[in-house]
């Protein structure tokens, strides 16, 4: 629930990471997904739109950093100079960024963790009036269904042109399946995710593969990631 970027942001790790640590759950999350995920997103050059010399991104950043215990103006000062350092990569901002943060370095994991780690809206979930966007859902007032669309077929997505429930029974009259291609894609990424999920963790003994519960609890997760 709540409004605004600083309410959606909101994690309650701030403690856990003063001292250094995580739970272990969330941990996992971040070494696996949430770190590499920010650079990807953050640190490349050529992400011009949302990279650290992207305007919207340092004042995200330095907006979060405003907000932690013991970020002092003046270690906020310095996180902001940094931020506008010229002749630097995004990486070497953020390596000058730990390197000035010093004491105040978990700061850095705490906006990788605002930034990436996913959740789910607190009314979405649990309000029968709203609806989750799982794939192929129908949405009860426009008939629209929700499909799922691979990252590289983003761009030839027409939110003008949504399939409708109407149009996949007038096909199916036809003996025409509109939804073919779509369940095909779903069904091949399903297929990697669970492969994900069983493949071992590299800190796992080589050869050793994840327990039977393991791979069952990773399992989930994967198919818990994929509808949403």
């Amino acid at each position: 629930g709540g409004s605004g970027p600083e309410k959606h942001r909101k994690l309650n790790v701030e403690a856990g990471l003063r001292k250094g640590v995580l739970h272990p759950a969330v941990e996992e999350v971040y070494r696996r997904f949430v770190k590499p995920g920010f650079a990807a997103m953050f640190l490349e050059d050529s992400n011009t739109a949302n990279n650290l010399r992207a305007s919207k991104t340092k004042d995200n950043i330095l907006s979060t950093f405003s907000r932690l215990k013991g970020f002092t103006p003046e270690i906020f000062a310095k996180a902001e100079r940094v931020l506008t350092r010229p002749n630097r990569s995004c990486t070497e901002l953020w390596a000058e960024l730990r390197e000035v943060l010093k004491a105040q370095a978990w700061g850095l994991r705490v906006v990788e963790l605002a930034f990436m780690y996913p959740r789910l809206d607190l009314n979405v979930s649990r309000a029968r009036a709203h609806l989750l966007k799982a794939p192929f859902v129908i949405h009860p007032g426009t008939g629209n269904i929700c499909l799922p669309i691979p990252a590289e077929m983003v761009e030839e997505f027409r939110v003008e042109e949504p399939l409708k429930l109407s149009d996949v029974l007038a096909a199916y009259e036809k003996d025409v399946r509109v939804l073919q291609p779509h369940l095909a894609r779903f069904e091949a990424f399903i297929a990697r995710c669970l492969a994900d999920a069983r493949a071992p963790l590299k800190d796992e003994p080589s050869g050793a593969g994840p327990s039977p519960a393991k791979d069952l609890t990773a399992s989930s997760a994967a198919l818990g990631r994929a509808q949403v």
